[in-house]
């Protein structure tokens, strides 16, 4: 994860630690097909969402509020 993105995570983790909501991460990829071997937007999808999910968790968002974690490729 780069540097700026974790600043931003950070800011979110603040807002969400005060909100009473369970949380659903969702993890995007552009249209540009990317392919490396057997790993492609599929698997780069979901791994930023866990990434998302692993930062929140590592900045005290509690792991059971995070009921979803998905990759939605393109």
């Amino acid at each position: 994860m780069r540097p700026r993105t974790r600043e931003l995570i950070a800011q979110i983790s603040k807002v969400v630690n005060g909100l009473p909501n369970d949380i659903s991460i969702s993890g995007y990829t552009d249209l540009t097909a990317f392919q490396r071997g057997d790993y492609g937007n599929g698997e780069l999808s979901s791994d930023r969402a866990n990434s998302s999910r692993r930062a929140l968790i590592s900045l005290g968002v509690a792991a059971y509020r995070i009921t979803q974690v998905v990759g939605c490729a393109d």
